[in-house]
Order: C-alpha cells, then sequence, then structure tokens
C-alpha cells in the first residue's frame, strides 16, 4: 500500500533533521552527517501497530518541543519530546486514527496546535499540551488532510466520502475555547487534496470532480472538471 519509505515530511531545525517512519519511529538525525541523536518508537512508548497505511504525520518543532501524532491508547494520543533530548515532555488523548499532522496556527491570535483524527479537532497549548478545546466531529473513515484556518476564528475540517467539510468559529470562555458550527458542505468531500481559500470562495476536490463552495455559507457555486485526487495549486497573484 504505496511502497516502501516514510509517508511523512521530514522536518529541519536547529541543525537537525527530525524524520518519522511508516513504522512509528521518530529520530532526530544531524543534519550533516544522517547520524541519529534520539529515537523513540510509538510500538513501545504509545503501545500500538501503525495504522492500516502507516504513520503519515509530520514531525512539529516549535520551541523547545518536537509535536507528534502517536495514536495510543489513554493519554498517548499527542506526544511532545524534548527536541535536544528526546525526552517525554507531555501527551494528551485523542482519537487512535489520523494521517494528518499536528499544525500551528494562530488562532484568536494565539499560538495554538491543531490536530485532526477520526474523533474531531483538538487545539492545544503548545508548551503545556492544555487541551483548550476537544471539538467532537467523530467519523468511521480516515482524515488525511490540515486543518484550514480563515482569518483568527475560523477553521474548515475536512472529510471525505459521505461527510463533507465543515466550519466551525472559535471563540473564549475563560481560559478554554468554544466552537460555533457554521455549516456543513457535503459538496466538498476531499480525500487528499488540500483547500484553497480565495476571496471569499473555498476550492478543492469534491470526491473526484473539482469544486467550489462559497466560504461563508457552504452553498456549492460550481463544480466541473474529473481529475480524480489529484493536488491544487492556487496562483493568487494572477488570481
Amino acid at each position: 500500500m504505496g511502497g516502501p519509505g516514510p509517508r511523512a515530511t521530514p522536518t529541519l531545525a536547529d541543525g537537525a533533521v527530525f524524520t518519522a517512519s511508516a513504522s512509528g519511529v521518530l529520530q532526530r538525525l544531524k543534519a550533516s552527517t544522517g547520524e541519529v541523536v534520539w529515537q523513540q518508537d510509538f510500538k513501545k512508548i504509545a503501545g500500538r501497530e501503525p495504522p492500516m497505511w502507516g504513520y503519515s504525520s509530520s514531525p512539529l518543532v516549535t520551541g523547545s518541543l518536537v509535536i507528534m501524532f502517536a495514536g495510543g491508547a489513554g493519554d498517548k494520543g499527542v506526544m511532545a519530546f524534548d527536541a535536544a533530548t528526546g525526552q517525554a515532555r507531555w501527551s494528551v488523548a485523542c482519537g487512535p486514527e489520523s494521517y494528518s499532522s499536528p499544525q500551528l496556527s494562530k488562532v484568536l491570535g494565539e499560538d495554538t496546535v491543531l490536530m485532526l483524527t477520526n474523533d474531531g479537532l483538538l487545539l492545544l497549548d503548545p508548551p503545556t499540551g492544555k487541551v483548550r478545546l476537544n471539538y467532537a466531529w467523530k467519523f468511521e473513515g480516515y482524515r488525511a488532510l490540515q486543518p484550514t484556518v480563515i482569518g483568527d476564528d475560523v477553521i474548515l475540517l475536512p472529510t471525505p466520502m459521505s461527510e463533507g467539510t465543515r466550519a466551525i468559529r472559535i471563540s473564549k470562555k475563560g481560559d478554554q475555547l468554544a466552537a460555533e458550527d457554521l455549516w456543513t458542505s457535503k459538496h466538498m468531500k476531499p480525500d487528499f487534496t488540500e483547500l484553497l481559500a480565495h476571496k471569499g470562495f473555498l476550492y478543492g476536490i469534491d470526491g473526484s470532480m473539482f469544486s467550489c463552495v462559497d466560504l461563508k455559507t457552504g452553498v456549492r457555486a460550481w463544480k466541473g472538471g474529473r481529475y480524480g485526487k489529484g493536488e491544487a495549486v492556487l496562483l493568487e497573484s494572477s488570481d
């Protein structure tokens, strides 16, 4: 299923290469030589076998931490390690299946880690792993895309097959965050194509057709062109 090799993009930071293998081994390598500085194996520390198509999450390096989806039971869902030593720093529970990556985004002006899984969306405080929001939207299939942040308070959750894409608005309640459902569009069901937002509209592959929906309402504006599950690139400067 996909051949040998990693499914995740290596991350370059502080003279190091952080890699994640399909079998669940996270490594810090010296960028100049490839020498292994440290490694962690999710089979051992998270107690689980790789997902059906292998671990696909790319390492997120932020501050002094490297953050990864582990998908283990209990609190071994998302795990953070000291980037220099590989020592575990924090871990939190999340859905057991995901081919997405931890993502650092500004939400309401604050640095936030977003993690999309089959259970929904987690919003975490990067240094501590504190759960700011656990937005439940369970899905029996796989989620392999990244959440899309619009402005500083709207997040799009792309989901394939019959579920489609949902828009939620984030607000503050004390030191926690809350989510309001804005719309769910069954006319944007991407498997692998990242969503493109441009001038009030959202573009992507709906199943196998290139499609466009209104960003405020989720209503389809048009569709056309059967391109399968390929990617799309926005040339924003030429509109």
